[in-house]
């Protein structure tokens, strides 16, 4: 294949360095550094969010969005919401007699 098991990967961006190069030649980022930054965004880093503010901001509204939702990624119906649904069924269930 192309690359053999001295090639080294990126910390930084994750491209895949040839052996003989001592820094990243996408990023520049130093052979077996850290990572510079923590990739934290919308996009896979794409829309970064820097300011600390903005970040809590962006975590309360999707705290947010993800309260008002009734049902989870599955499509199941979460359990906050199960309570009112059969205390609705039952109570037209005792109407209905």
């Amino acid at each position: 294949g192309m690359f053999t098991a001295d090639d080294w990967a990126c910390s930084n961006c994750f491209n895949v360095n040839w052996a003989r190069r001592p820094k990243c030649n996408q990023c520049n980022h130093p052979k077996g550094g850290k990572p510079k930054e923590n990739r934290e965004g919308r996009g896979g880093g794409h829309k970064e969010i820097d300011d600390e503010d903005e970040r809590a901001e962006t975590k309360r509204r999707r705290q947010e969005n993800e309260d008002r939702e009734m049902f989870d990624e599955f499509g199941v119906l979460k359990k906050k919401f199960r309570n009112k649904e059969a205390a609705g069924t039952a109570s037209g269930a005792s109407r209905g007699g």
